[in-house]
C-alpha cells in the first residue's frame, strides 16, 4: 500500500462511484476512485408496489433486498426494502421515480 500525503480538492461522482482529486504534498494532482452503490430504504407494509415491473419499466439500475433496520425515532427493527443503485449518476432520477408510486 502506498501511503501519500496532500489536501483534497474535488470529489464529484461517476458511473460506478466517486472521483476523488488530491493535490500531493510534493505539488503533483493524485486521482482516486471509490467504487459506490448507494442505498435508500423502504418501508413498503401492503402496499402493492411491484419493484421488478418499475425497475423494467422506466431502465431503473437498481436491486433491491428485503432486511430489518430500526426505526429511529420508535427504536423498533422494521421489516424494509433495501434498494442499491447500481450507477450513482442515477441515484436521484431512481428515488425520483420511486417517490411518484409511494404514498
Amino acid at each position: 500500500m502506498t501511503v501519500t500525503r496532500g489536501w483534497f480538492f474535488d470529489a464529484y461522482p461517476v458511473q460506478n462511484g466517486m472521483r476523488v482529486w488530491m493535490l500531493a504534498e510534493h505539488g503533483d494532482p493524485v486521482m482516486l476512485f471509490d467504487a459506490f452503490e448507494p442505498c435508500f430504504y423502504l418501508r413498503l407494509d401492503g402496499l402493492a408496489i411491484d419493484l421488478a415491473a418499475l425497475s423494467s419499466r422506466y431502465s431503473l439500475p437498481m436491486t433491491w433486498t428485503q432486511t430489518q433496520r430500526m426505526e429511529l425515532f420508535s427504536g423498533r427493527l422494521q421489516r424494509v426494502t433495501c434498494v442499491t443503485v447500481r450507477d450513482l449518476l442515477q441515484f436521484s432520477r431512481c428515488v425520483r421515480t420511486l417517490a411518484r408510486f409511494l404514498p
